[in-house]
């Protein structure tokens, strides 16, 4: 299924918060964009925010190869752990894989707009950070991912009044950020998910919502879950898991492909 011109200048794709679940997006991303949709919204938070900034920036192609680089690592690492400040890894996982694919950070003038949901600190409030007005969407993604006692290296980020405040991860407070989409005019939207129901983790204390738009917003939503529960755990890049999962994604996008009509 290819959208028509009306359809994709209002479509949307948003990523559930997953940890390294978002394996499975990395085939789903593949998979739609080899059914030639293109997406002039993308929107995630934490590693959801990852999948959603290489959609937007016209690398949904290259998400697997991403991800079959990471499989085989551990999350876990004493060789960099003064630089991480943790023995937690996921920090330079993360890092080096923002930058393999955005460069300098600088999407602006990309395909599409990426929008990261974080949690800002110490108000305790959403905000959906966008790239077209981000110069730097590197510290952006990271913050969305950073979780306290987890990740050691502190994220901040300058607002537009010019005070830096600290970014904690997105899912804390908006896991699957709707909004983000709704609110840059899409009336479409794809939300991806990771388990095997069509429901998301809203937040910590929701687990089992079911998407919807907000109040007042005339958007359609359409759900690609796996079709069965996925091996790969939230820190887990086990090689074998990693691969299984990219391939569900694949799977489940091509299911989506022939049973809906956006």
């Amino acid at each position: 299924m290819t959208p028509n011109a009306s359809t994709a200048t209002t479509s949307a794709l948003v990523f559930e918060g997953c940890g390294c679940r978002a394996a499975f997006y990395a085939g789903v991303a593949a998979e739609l964009d080899a059914a030639g949709m293109r997406f002039p919204v993308a929107a995630g938070a934490s590693s959801g925010s990852l999948c959603a900034a290489a959609v937007a920036a016209g690398h949904a192609a290259n998400l697997p190869a991403l991800w079959r680089d990471l499989a085989g690592r551990s999350v876990l690492s004493l060789q960099r752990a003064w630089h991480n400040r943790s023995i937690f890894d996921m920090s330079s996982i993360v890092r080096n894989g923002i930058v393999g694919l955005l460069g300098d950070g600088d999407m602006r003038n990309a395909p599409g707009e990426a929008i990261a949901a974080v949690t800002v600190m110490p108000r305790f409030t959403t905000e959906f950070l966008s790239s077209r007005t981000e110069a730097n969407m590197i510290n952006v993604l990271l913050g969305s991912c950073f979780i306290p006692g987890i990740y050691g290296r502190w994220i901040t980020h300058q607002a537009a009044t010019g005070r830096r405040r600290v970014l904690f991860d997105g899912g804390m407070r908006n896991n699957l950020p709707v909004e983000a989409a709704t609110n840059a005019g899409a009336t479409n939207i794809i939300c991806v998910v990771s388990r095997p129901h069509p429901f998301a983790n809203r937040h910590p204390f929701h687990r089992r919502w079911q998407p919807a738009p907000p109040p007042g917003a005339a958007a359609r939503i359409h759900i690609i879950h796996p079709l069965a529960p996925l091996a790969v755990q939230s820190w887990d890049l086990d090689r074998t898991r990693v691969l299984a999962a990219i391939d569900a994604g694949r799977i489940a996008a091509a299911r989506f492909l022939d049973l809906s009509a956006l």
